[in-house]
């Protein structure tokens, strides 16, 4: 009894991103004796076609699947590979329009080496401490939201830790976060002093990589206060028919701090084009036309923040409802008839009353 032709293949072959050029990922197998093998089609794990000749290589003859540039995981994790086979003594049922016995798709799956180091946003960053911030505080700074590692799994797990600089003791360093918080008593007179770390950050993989970044922190004045807004919830009423530019309104908060810090900007909490704020008269200005009929409540989301420096300051929130007032609009005047005609006699006089025409409202 004879064994049907069939070609042997896994559904899937992992590889290391790091393996040679010219590695054998696999060798095809048929139950049945095949002429040749062809790869017909590489695509990556979205569908995009690549270039065969470009990542791997079909032997024609053998059925091995070999690379023939380096794998970069980074660039792409996954590929479908679809490869043909043609079974000895099969000829007679090739045809132009079916010139392959077999056809199947296998998935090779790059898996991921540690080859990438930490990154971050910059290799320099800058942020503030108020005088009144005691041991134990956090600061509003931290680096995990700031730096990455492009490799996955345990390879882009990132630990922080303090290297050297003149703040090393005055300063902790939370190993899984990068968040700073204050080690030690600030006194006044270090207000104004510039203080520096070297913070260095390291993945998981093996081998670790690591990068590093400076920190310089400046002791600024104590901020004990926040802006505050007289109400948490203001409305306004702006007619819908208010021409673009019109201020319709303004918000005002006050900080209990002195001095600079005490100074009050404003911003809209979340992007808009809609409408405007002054920064520093909490005036808002229209940008575009008002419609009651599709839109008579808008809120919008305001932000008072006082001016200590960054790192330092602090901010209050507010939201603002604008109530569109309905404005009467009187229907377009319309005839009273879709046509009109009448007859005139060719020897008319001059100034003969022909025709009248009305208009409803």
């Amino acid at each position: 009894r004879s064994v049907p032709a069939r070609l042997i293949h896994p559904d899937e072959i992992i590889v290391r991103e790091d393996v040679p050029i010219g590695t054998v990922l696999y060798q095809l197998r048929t139950t049945r004796p095949a002429s040749s093998f062809h790869l017909l089609q590489l695509t990556n794990g979205h569908g995009l076609e690549i270039q065969n000749a470009t990542m791997i290589r079909l032997n024609e003859c053998t059925g091995e699947i070999t690379t023939i540039a380096r794998l970069d995981r980074e660039l792409v994790s996954d590929y479908n590979v679809t490869i043909g086979v043609v079974f000895a003594n099969d000829h007679h049922n090739i045809t132009q329009e079916q010139p392959i016995s077999e056809t199947a798709t296998l998935r090779l799956a790059v898996e991921d080496v540690n080859d990438n180091p930490p990154t971050c946003a910059r290799d320099t960053f800058h942020t503030a401490v108020p005088l009144n911030t005691l041991p134990g505080d956090q600061l509003q700074f931290q680096l995990n939201g700031m730096c990455y590692d492009l490799d996955v799994g345990t390879n882009s797990r990132l630990s922080f830790n303090k290297h050297n600089g003149n703040g090393s003791a005055m300063f902790a360093v939370d190993r899984d976060d990068g968040i700073l918080s204050l080690a030690s008593n600030l006194s006044h007179g270090m207000i104004g002093e510039e203080i520096w770390l070297n913070i260095s950050i390291t993945d998981n993989g093996n081998p670790r990589l690591s990068n590093s970044v400076l920190l310089f922190v400046t002791i600024v004045e104590a901020n004990y206060f926040s802006p505050v807004f007289p109400r948490t919830r203001l409305s306004f009423s702006v007619s819908e028919y208010t021409p673009i530019g019109t201020v319709i309104g303004s918000v005002m908060a006050t900080d209990g701090d002195t001095g600079s810090q005490s100074m009050v900007t404003y911003a809209f909490a979340s992007f808009q084009r809609d409408f405007s704020i002054n920064q520093t008269s909490g005036e808002i200005i229209l940008q575009r036309r008002l419609d009651f009929e599709n839109e008579p409540f808008i809120t919008l989301a305001i932000r008072a923040l006082d001016s200590a420096a960054p790192g330092a300051g602090r901010s209050t929130q507010t939201n603002i409802v604008l109530n569109v007032t309905d404005v009467y609009e009187a229907p377009a005047p319309r005839f009273s008839q879709s046509s009109y005609e009448q007859t005139i006699l060719a020897n008319s006089a001059i100034g003969l009353h022909v025709l009248l025409v009305t208009i409803e409202r």
